[in-house]
């Protein structure tokens, strides 16, 4: 096998197993490459070297001779190509020097990033709050409080990739005193999933609090644009009354420019569409 990733750090993995690995783990590294090309089995043996350096960082390859598909899953244009995923977010490929200590020390230095932006203790990371069926109930009929819920379930993949977004979305409105941002994880309500997420998950609904405009009563708003927490948080701004500043999380999307013009509709936000207004379906 030569230089080529199969044993020490580096996990051998197809594109299926990859999506599941880098969910996984904090920050990848990942080797694109050709089992039979020079140039490629001599950058895997350099990220053979950086995995097997102390360090926290995870390393995979894939052989798109063999797995010839992931090229097109993961947008790689040739070989061998290195990218790096953050939380499960894939990241712009690695421009660095490709020798061992360049690759392992730019791969720390995300973890370090990561690990400064989300806190080092549990509590520090999970600014989102957890929600079950009894407090689900009383925060959505609080008429002075308007609660952002993000309805999903540990198991799901497409609800894994959201959370390093919906986590800055969290952080931004993190110490309002009449804004929270909260999960609800339907497998332990599933109440709340026959009512508000009977089209899939993962799926979001502001509950706003109550003002004159809706006779006193609380109000549902179905989130229904970009699932990025830059998008999220400009929908926030606009139905909360308020102007916070997004809060960067190493790993999250970023709203392109494209984005950007069907959001506001190229004329700024004072003629943005407005967002659909959904009506109680009866009680929970």
């Amino acid at each position: 096998e030569g230089g080529v990733c199969r044993k020490g750090g580096v996990k051998p993995l197809g594109p299926d197993a990859l999506e599941d690995f880098v969910l996984e783990h904090q920050v990848v590294v990942v080797n694109f490459c050709d089992a039979h090309a020079g140039k490629c089995r001599l950058l895997a043996s350099e990220v053979e070297k950086a995995a097997e350096m102390e360090g926290r960082a995870k390393y995979a390859y894939v052989d798109c001779d063999e797995y010839p598909e992931a090229s097109q899953i993961y947008g790689v244009d040739e070989l061998p190509t290195v990218r790096l995923f953050v939380r499960g977010r894939m990241m712009d490929d690695y421009k660095g020097r490709r020798m061992a200590g360049d690759i392992s020390k730019h791969a720390e230095e995300l973890v370090r990033k990561v690990d400064e932006a989300l806190g080092k203790d549990k509590g520090a990371r999970e600014v989102a709050i957890d929600l079950n069926g009894e407090t689900f109930h009383a925060s959505t009929h609080n008429t002075s409080l308007s609660l952002f819920v993000m309805f999903h379930s540990p198991s799901c993949s497409a609800c894994a990739r959201l959370y390093t977004d919906f986590e800055a979305v969290a952080r931004t409105f993190k110490g309002l005193p009449d804004v929270a941002v909260a999960k609800l994880n339907v497998d332990t309500f599933p109440e709340a999933a026959e009512k508000y997420a009977k089209y899939g998950i993962p799926s979001f609904v502001l509950f706003g609090k109550a003002d004159r405009f809706f006779g006193f009563k609380p109000r549902e708003v179905v989130y229904a644009d970009f699932r990025v927490a830059a998008a999220m948080v400009k929908f926030l701004n606009r139905k909360c009354a308020v102007k916070q500043k997004l809060a960067r999380v190493p790993g999250m999307l970023e709203m392109t420019a494209g984005m950007e013009e069907q959001i506001t509709g190229g004329q700024g936000d004072a003629d943005a569409p407005d967002w659909v207004f959904q009506p109680a379906r009866g009680e929970l």
